[in-house]
C-alpha cells in the first residue's frame, strides 16, 4: 500500500520532466485532490489555492504540503486523517480504469466539459487525460489521393 509521501512524489513528477518529486505545484495538487475525491461540495479548488498560497511559493515541499492539508482540514472542519487517507489511496495520475485494477468489477464514466472521470468500484475517482484527435498528414498525398 502506498504511503502519502510516495504519492506526493508521484504527483509532483507528473508531466514535469525536470522535477525530482521533492516539490509540488498548485496545479499538480489540484489534479491530485480532484482525482482523490477531496475536492467536493465542501472543499473547493479555491479553498485549496488559498491554503497553498499562504506558503508564498510556486512549489512546496512535503512538510509544507502537510501544513497546507492541516490548514485546509482545520478551516473546513474535516479530519486531517480523512484527507490523507483519500490522497494515499488515490490511483496514480492519468491512469485509466483498465490500468487501475484488475479486480475492478464495476465502473462508471462521466464527462465534465473536456475532462473525463471514471469511478471504479473501490470508490476512487480517476481523472483521465482528454483523448487527442487523430489527424492525417496530408503532406505526402498528391491531388489524386495517392501517396507520393
Amino acid at each position: 500500500m502506498p504511503i502519502l509521501e510516495d504519492q506526493f512524489c508521484i504527483f509532483a513528477k507528473y508531466e514535469q520532466r525536470k522535477e525530482d518529486g521533492t516539490t509540488i505545484s498548485l496545479i499538480q495538487m489540484d489534479l491530485w485532490f480532484k482525482q482523490a475525491g477531496v475536492i467536493s461540495k465542501r472543499i473547493s479548488v479555491r479553498d485549496l489555492a488559498l491554503c497553498f498560497n499562504k506558503v508564498k511559493a510556486r512549489r512546496i515541499n512535503f512538510n509544507e504540503f502537510c501544513s497546507v492539508i492541516e490548514d485546509l482540514a482545520k478551516q473546513k472542519g474535516i479530519s486531517v486523517e480523512v484527507i490523507k487517507a483519500k490522497l494515499t489511496k488515490c490511483a496514480q495520475p492519468g491512469k485509466k480504469r483498465s490500468d487501475f485494477s484488475k479486480n475492478s468489477t464495476r465502473s462508471t464514466t462521466k464527462n465534465i466539459g473536456n475532462v473525463e472521470t471514471q469511478k471504479v468500484d473501490v470508490g476512487v475517482n480517476v481523472i483521465v487525460e482528454p483523448k487527442k484527435e487523430q489527424t492525417k498528414n496530408n503532406n505526402n498525398i498528391n491531388e489524386s489521393g495517392v501517396e507520393g
